[in-house]
């Protein structure tokens, strides 16, 4: 399933003893295109299937750590290209579920848990593929 560390798969024991906490558990939405434009910015074309899948995390915020202020606002320390915006949440996705099925979370999806909804801007698994850390906004 995940990677394995010293024959260990990370990943499933890390999904093994989620599921024996209280994770809420969130709606991951796929969006995909049936005639992508070529040439065109990502997300141009006629739209698809959508594709959801049942997946389980926590909700939490960026940390003041995490944001170094500028003129223009406050930036992430980090390699990501795009800035972590005021009011952007960090949401952390057990990863196996997914892996099950081939899939990951990335820009453009989105994340539902309730009424709010989520759009993930950026999406980086941990080393073990054990969960994905997505930077969304909502």
């Amino acid at each position: 399933m995940g990677q394995k560390f010293w024959g260990v798969d990370i990943s499933a024991v890390v999904a093994g003893a989620a599921k024996k906490t209280d994770l809420p558990n969130f709606t991951l939405t796929k969006k995909a295109l049936s005639t992508p434009v070529t040439g065109a910015l990502s997300g141009a074309g006629t739209p698809g299937t959508v594709t959801t899948y049942s997946v389980w995390g926590a909700i939490t915020h960026y940390e003041l750590g995490e944001y170094t202020k500028t003129e223009s606002g406050f930036n992430r320390t980090s390699t990501w290209e795009t800035d972590i915006q005021r009011g952007d949440k960090k949401i952390i996705i057990i990863a196996a579920p997914l892996i099950k099925v081939g899939a990951k979370p990335e820009p453009g999806d989105t994340i539902t848990n309730g009424s709010e909804v989520y759009v993930i801007i950026h999406a980086i698994a941990d080393a073990a593929l054990a969960k994905w850390e997505c930077q969304c906004r909502g």
